[in-house]
């Protein structure tokens, strides 16, 4: 059934149709990546920060498959999985860690499939907790000896701003970012939309697209969404038309 479903919602993609429930909510990035491939954005490494089992990384190399993608994910959950993938692609490499803005070990919460550097929303520990080693992105990057990402992806739960505070040059060479955004603070401390968006503003990047938009079951209100940023001095970004005939562009 699973297995169905993506084949109906990627025919449906493939025509510029989603069908979403609650309305509002979709999730479209496999499509508007082929939208920035097809308007020239080139990709030779991305970096997937919380790659989980690597269905976003599986997906990204459906758009860019001569990529090079660094899958970084701490849970021991997950590891079987990745590892399986990157034999079998051969475009996949695997580091099992956390990322911030320091090294050293950090606490890390699990509890079945929600899990976090940050305690809830009350403050309180949940779940399990387990140690993880923590590392800082650009010194992921340099240990494994990949050239600098084109792209940047990260799904952290809400430490997606301290992964980046540590990780400048690979912010400073890539030319798109896709984060994990929330509206409604799930985690303890948690930077918010407007932090995001600001902070990516003030590295140079500005929202280009939201590929992705999830509500909450409580009240079907905006719980989280995957903003897409492109630096502003990409050509990708800077075409200002609105179609080919509107006379004020």
């Amino acid at each position: 059934m699973k297995l169905l479903k993506s084949l109906i919602k990627r025919f449906l993609l493939s025509r510029n149709a989603v069908i979403s429930r609650p309305p509002g909510q979709f999730e479209i990035c496999e499509l508007r990546l082929a939208t920035l491939r097809r308007i020239g954005l080139r990709v030779t490494t991305a970096v997937d920060a919380g790659a989980a089992d690597g269905e976003w990384a599986e997906s990204f190399l459906r758009v860019f498959p001569e990529a090079t993608v660094l899958c970084v994910e701490p849970r021991a959950s997950c590891q079987g999985h990745l590892n399986a993938l990157a034999r079998r692609t051969q475009r996949l490499k695997v580091v099992p860690c956390l990322l911030g803005s320091t090294t050293g070990s950090c606490e890390f919460f699990e509890h079945g499939n929600q899990s976090s550097r940050l305690k809830n929303a009350s403050g309180e520990c949940f779940g399990e907790m387990v140690q993880y080693p923590l590392r800082r992105l650009d010194d992921v990057i340099m240990a494994d000896g990949m050239s600098w990402p084109d792209f940047l992806k990260l799904d952290l739960q809400g430490a997606e701003l301290d992964c980046l505070a540590g990780a400048p040059l690979a912010l400073e060479h890539a030319q798109a970012v896709l984060l994990e955004v929330s509206f409604i603070p799930l985690y303890a401390e948690m930077p918010l939309c407007a932090d995001v968006v600001a902070f990516m503003n003030d590295k140079g990047f500005r929202l280009y697209d939201i590929v992705g938009l999830l509500r909450r079951p409580l009240d079907t209100a905006l719980a989280q969404g995957d903003f897409l940023f492109i630096r502003t001095t990409s050509a990708v970004a800077a075409n200002p038309r609105w179609d080919e005939v509107a006379a004020w562009s």
